[in-house]
């Protein structure tokens, strides 16, 4: 009987935390405002602005809206590049929202960017680059993107450069500012390595026995990162080195 009781009350719960999470996913958020309410309010607007004027508009290949789709690195950067457009939109958008003259409006107007459709991911995206080793000896933070960006860029684990979300795909780097959507980007990037020459001064309070200083370099498109680490750990002196050598050839 109380073991019946406790099945019971465990199926309760789970489903109170299921429809929770599910009335989570589908809460508007300040990114899905910006991107999809917030635009498509402007363009609708335009879009009856625009009729008045006897102008032809499509509304339909410019606005926003959501598809379901599985996260792969070609999506994530789908999205980016969605984003980047939506940006071009609302500056276009606000351009025209001054302009009086009807050419100077037809002219903004081929300025618009369309095919404006974001994907909605449920997953995290499964890359190793090899380079992540490099992020993670030199105590690069580590973190997931908040909730409401995951479900546009996914729910890996990332580092956190410059106060920016950085994920590191099979050959570009992926960076996803969440203080300011649209400065979201991608971008190859360099990785450098330094070994200092001289050993650490034992007076200095961060001494390790026999450690070197090793000086971490990361450029991105828009980016520049640069951190120190001691290592006094042999294996990993031999993993920097190596680096350093493949670097140099």
């Amino acid at each position: 009987m109380w073991y019946g009781i406790i099945i019971f009350g465990l199926m309760v719960i789970c489903l109170i935390l299921y429809f929770v999470f599910e009335k989570k996913l589908k809460t508007p958020t300040i990114v899905s405002e910006l991107l999809i309410k917030n635009y498509n309010t402007k363009l609708s607007k335009l879009s009856k602005k625009l009729k008045k004027l006897n102008i032809e508009f499509s509304f339909d290949q410019y606005k926003s809206f959501v598809k379901p789709k599985v996260l792969t690195e070609e999506n994530l950067k789908h999205n980016i590049t969605v984003v980047e457009k939506i940006k071009t939109n609302y500056e276009v958008l606000n351009q025209i929202k001054q302009t009086k003259n009807v050419e100077q409006l037809k002219n903004e107007l081929k300025k618009l960017k369309k095919d404006c459709e974001i994907y909605e991911f449920k997953d995290e995206l499964k890359i190793n680059n090899k380079n992540n080793k490099y992020l993670e000896i030199f105590n690069v933070k580590k973190e997931k993107l908040n909730f409401e960006n995951q479900k546009f860029f996914g729910s890996q684990t990332g580092f956190i450069i410059n106060e920016k979300y950085i994920f590191l795909g099979n050959s570009l780097a992926y960076v996803i500012d969440q203080k300011n959507i649209f400065c979201s980007y991608f971008s190859d990037f360099i990785i450098k390595i330094i070994k200092n020459s001289e050993k650490i001064d034992k007076n200095n309070e961060n001494y390790y026995k026999n450690g070197l200083i090793y000086s971490f370099f990361i450029k991105l498109k828009h980016d520049e990162f640069e951190t120190k680490a001691i290592v006094n750990q042999k294996s990993l002196e031999k993993l920097l080195d190596a680096k350093i050598k493949n670097s140099e050839e």
